[in-house]
């Protein structure tokens, strides 16, 4: 922050990285100064997501077997004497999309309307840096952790981390 100016106190960053095979943190920081400040801009503050929410717009379009040519219409159908209706008429279609982010790991609320395809929708650097780690690691989620291992002055082992649980979320 201080190589682009941005010392005073109000101008805050957040960081956070993690291995997406096995879960280790590798760095955290959710600000600038925790004596100055003790909010965690990694775990607690929303941000617009702007296009880096588009990867769960074209993942939920390619699990459901659409190309990238395809043309997808949100519109009402008739099939004989049947028309089915969106709930309220309206025809949004973004149900999946917000089904997918959540088995991802977003868990910020999301809007159901066409602006989370411009990532209108605000989420937390937690979050948006675990569910990208689903598209680093083969479509398996895995649990970021913090402390590995804890040992003794005299070497003994006070608590070792288990496995980072894993579960397969994309094909």
């Amino acid at each position: 922050l201080r190589n682009y100016g941005l010392t005073k106190d109000n101008t805050q960053a957040a960081v956070f990285s993690f291995s997406p095979i096995d879960g280790k943190i590798i760095a955290y920081a959710g600000g600038k100064d925790y004596t100055k400040s003790q909010y965690d801009r990694v775990t607690q503050s929303a941000r617009p997501s702007g296009s880096a929410f588009k990867p769960f717009i074209y993942t939920a379009a390619i699990e459901k077997g659409y190309s990238p040519n395809d043309m997808i219409d949100d519109l009402p159908f008739k099939a004989g004497d049947w028309t089915p209706r969106n709930y309220g008429n309206k025809y949004r279609g973004v149900r999946p999309v917000i089904q997918l982010a959540r088995v991802m790991g977003i868990t910020t609320p999301i809007p159901y309307d066409y602006t989370i395809s411009l990532g209108s929708n605000s989420v937390k650097l937690f979050e948006m840096t675990r569910a990208y780690g689903v598209f680093a690691n083969g479509g398996f989620k895995v649990e970021p952790f913090a402390i590995e291992r804890i040992e003794s002055s005299r070497g003994t082992i006070l608590y070792e981390a288990k496995k980072a649980r894993s579960s397969k979320v994309l094909n």
